[in-house]
């Protein structure tokens, strides 16, 4: 694990050209222009197939092209070994979702839920636990199926009150008359007002033990008072947020155990050039801060963590020629655009959602037709629009191959988020730590679930 953190900052601070920067400003700060020569000579002859297949090679690519630079095969190998295995679990089923409980879900949230609540009941029976708490809840899908099928005394804990109301209204949609489950606002921070209110809220029991879903409601009630052993759970944890819990999980002794998914890495807090809680271990600081003395400027940014967080592998494995196509128009007339200074980013991004990527052309009208501007500067950002197309179109084919590179980077910058989580957990002790791929990520993209839990 030590190593392993080590070695993926080293890697990220030798590669930092491929993943540090956003991908609007590619014209901007000319990043074709840092592709090594030797390396483009190679790659520019690959067809679809061969570049959908380029961030599995591993050594194969050794074997399949000798003549490729040291350099290359060096780059491709080091990410691979760097990477975890992303292939879903089959230790477990998924949970019996019937129509009832899936309605309002789409495909990817009914895979994600009925896998997730079938790994936290899991959990749940291994460490006795017998009650879950799933932060950042939002309208309560994951709630209602481990209470429904599982019998789960359920706390939703949602930051917005609108969510908490919605999460109550659907239960009783679903026939969840019972008081096993409750949605509640909430914000779980990493400090210690938080965790003395969260203690607080566990202590006062605001739902039900022996409803007519639970596994206890033949049992006597107690007339003690009662705390619960708790499972702390998140389905997409954004940002610090799966630190918070992780803290959480640490200084409350009847959080018996917690699983979280992680997403949004870029959103963790950034101030002063650097991440507040990322690294999160001792080990991930020490190598990091080493690294930095050595090399002085050099730093993880949030553009790197937002590669980490995009689309994988697995699905840059399935695009066709016209996907490839398609997002090349995307960035190029986008990256075109940022080479022009006369709106903000904000508005930029919000006008391009809307436009129309089927030529460059069709984007120009699609782009200023909402345009609040003069007739006459209209006509003179579109003709130097224009003189920028022309003079980077041969650069646009270069374009998926830095994407290419990008998807052999992505894992590695994941791992390396969910090794500083693992270390920082066995770093206070805590040992039986895994990391589970636990949905499919051509449906879930953010597949990985941190899986702690503390001795009985």
């Amino acid at each position: 694990m030590e190593q392993q953190i080590k070695d993926a900052l080293s890697f990220l601070n030798q590669w930092d050209w491929i993943h540090n920067f956003q991908v609007k400003d590619i014209f901007v700060k000319e990043v074709f222009e840092t592709i090594p020569l030797e390396w483009l000579a190679h790659l520019q002859k690959l067809e679809t197939k061969e570049i959908n297949e380029l961030p599995f090679m591993d050594t194969l690519c050794k074997h399949m092209h000798p003549d490729w630079p040291p350099s290359l095969h060096s780059f491709i190998c080091e990410a691979s070994h760097l990477s975890v295995d992303r292939t879903q679990t089959q230790a477990i089923a998924p949970a019996a979702v019937d129509a009832n409980m899936a309605r309002g879900m789409i495909p990817k949230k009914f895979h994600e839920v009925s896998w997730m609540a079938s790994l936290v009941n899991d959990i749940v029976c291994k460490t006795d636990c017998n009650l879950v708490v799933d932060v950042g809840s939002g309208l309560g899908y994951l709630d209602h199926v481990l209470h429904q099928v599982y019998g789960h005394a359920v706390i939703g804990l949602e930051t917005s009150q609108s969510h908490t109301c919605a999460a109550e209204v659907r239960a009783a949609d679903q026939g969840i008359t019972c008081l096993g489950f409750k949605s509640i606002k909430f914000d779980v921070t990493d400090d210690e007002n938080c965790f003395q209110k969260f203690q607080d809220v566990i202590r006062s029991s605001p739902v039900s033990f022996h409803c007519i879903h639970s596994k206890l409601q033949n049992t006597q009630e107690s007339s003690q008072p009662f705390l619960p052993k708790v499972c702390l759970i998140g389905l997409h944890c954004c940002g610090d947020l799966s630190s918070a819990m992780l803290s959480l999980f640490h200084h409350t002794d009847f959080v018996r155990a917690v699983c979280c998914v992680c997403c949004c890495y870029h959103k963790m807090a950034f101030t002063d050039g650097k991440f507040l809680k990322f690294p999160m271990s001792l080990t991930g600081q020490k190598y990091y801060q080493d690294l930095q003395k050595r090399l002085g400027s050099w730093q993880l940014s949030p553009c790197t963590l937002r590669l980490g967080a995009q689309e994988t592998r697995s699905r840059w494995r399935a695009q066709t020629l016209d996907d490839h196509a398609n997002h090349i128009r995307h960035v190029a007339f986008r990256g075109l655009l940022e080479m022009l200074d006369f709106e903000d980013s904000a508005t930029v991004r919000k006008k391009v959602r809307k436009c129309d990527f089927s030529s460059f052309e069709n984007f120009l009208q699609s782009y200023f037709k909402s345009c609040n501007v003069s007739e006459e500067l209209r006509e003179t950002v579109i003709s130097a629009l224009r003189k920028l197309h022309e003079k980077h179109n041969d650069k646009f084919d270069f374009i998926e191959i830095i994407t290419c590179l990008q998807m052999i980077v992505q894992p590695v910058i994941e791992a390396l988020i969910y090794r500083d989580k693992v270390s920082w957990l066995l770093e206070r002790g805590w040992t039986d730590v895994n990391v589970i791929p636990i949905f499919d990520e051509l449906l879930s993209p953010r597949n990985l679930a941190i899986v702690a839990i503390k001795p009985s």
